[in-house]
């Protein structure tokens, strides 16, 4: 499919005559539209479709770290904290900025750390930051695929690595 043959889809969803701004439609649905072939409803996600009269939610949002941007999205488990300590947890909410001088607040699920590479999921507690306490990405393994990581990569390494193995919670 041709960039004009999305646009010619969105045109038929919502009428663009008015005079009223057009809602916005995130990338993410002419993506799917592309992978699954056949025009899917704005409505199956409520990612898919931004209202511009009340944004207040957003699902990915770019930090500038150093020279680079990151790119962080709902879901993605990140390492955050200030100088006295890094935390764990996975991103449940990015509440966007007012304007654009103030930062975005992330709303992120704790992880508690057992062991120097072993991360238990499914907390309770949810903390909110600002975009400027992230520190990075963390990767979580299975148990199995953890030690395969651990014999080759891990053991060269020094207690502070980016590569823990995810646990469940009880009951999850």
């Amino acid at each position: 499919a041709r960039v004009g043959d999305i646009i010619s889809l969105m045109k038929k969803q919502k009428d663009f005559s008015s005079q009223d701004s057009p809602d916005l439609i995130d990338l993410s649905w002419a993506l799917q539209c592309l992978i699954q072939r056949r025009q899917i409803s704005f409505e199956s996600e409520k990612r898919f479709f931004l209202s511009l009269d009340k944004v207040e939610h957003i699902f990915s949002l770019k930090v500038k770290t150093g020279k680079d941007l990151v790119r962080y999205e709902v879901g993605d488990p990140v390492k955050f904290g200030k100088k006295q300590g890094v935390s764990f947890g996975r991103i449940v909410r990015i509440h966007i900025a007012a304007d654009k001088t103030r930062k975005s607040m992330l709303d992120i699920q704790l992880m508690e750390q057992n062991s120097d590479h072993e991360l238990m999921d499914g907390g309770k507690t949810i903390v909110t930051i600002d975009e400027s306490a992230l520190r990075g990405h963390i990767v979580l393994l299975s148990r199995r695929d953890f030690e395969s990581v651990r014999r080759g990569y891990l053991q060269n390494l020094e207690v502070e690595s980016s590569i823990f193995m995810l646990k469940k919670a009880k009951g999850k």
